[in-house]
């Protein structure tokens, strides 16, 4: 496989300016041009390491950014995206679905639960190394069937996530989300 960009890594801790075990949601959401070397720092997570509902929010920095957000906030659900949750089945594949909260709702019970997706352990686009791959092909269509993501880990309850529509022209556009725990129980859609 070809990987579309690679850096040289240097470690998490550096570019987070504090050891990985410590990073936090804030200090993720404060990088700019240095989330794309934190994403190629990060290690894949065991599919066991993801295991239940959990938090999310999409990341400010980069071109994608607006318009991932606006996509997310208006087309993508059921409501404003609020996390993923995921339930593995086997030691590289397991499944999933995202969460969706209504206008001003942090009560996590009436959230609703839809865009389901599979999982998977497998090389990146985007530097050939292992990444968590959320595929969304199998049960969605049009556009949303496009939509991939990959995930690597900051620590137990961190992980940083680039998005991407896999298009005919294998271009990628990538937008960052991060997903952050303590995961709550896995509900099911």
């Amino acid at each position: 496989m070809t990987a579309l960009w690679h850096s040289p890594s240097e470690p998490v801790g550096q570019i987070l300016g504090r050891p990985a075990t410590d990073a936090t949601l804030s200090d993720v959401l404060e990088l700019d041009r240095r989330l794309l070397r934190l994403f190629h720092a990060a290690s894949c997570p065991r599919m066991a390491e993801l295991d239940g509902e959990y938090r999310a929010v999409s990341h400010p920095a980069g071109p994608w950014a607006a318009p991932a957000r606006l996509f997310l906030e208006h087309w993508f659900g059921p409501g404003r995206w609020a996390g993923k949750a995921f339930q593995p089945r086997a030691p590289t594949s397991g499944c999933g679905y995202n969460l969706f909260a209504g206008a001003g709702d942090e009560n996590v019970a009436s959230w609703r639960r839809a865009r389901k997706l599979e999982t998977r352990l497998a090389p990146s686009v985007f530097d050939g190394l292992d990444s968590f791959h959320l595929d969304y092909s199998i049960d969605n269509r049009g556009a949303f069937g496009l939509m991939h993501d990959e995930l690597r880990k900051l620590n137990d309850e961190l992980f940083i996530g680039l998005g991407y529509l896999r298009l005919p022209a294998r271009r990628h556009f990538a937008s960052a989300f991060v997903i952050y725990g303590p995961p709550m129980p896995w509900v099911g859609c």
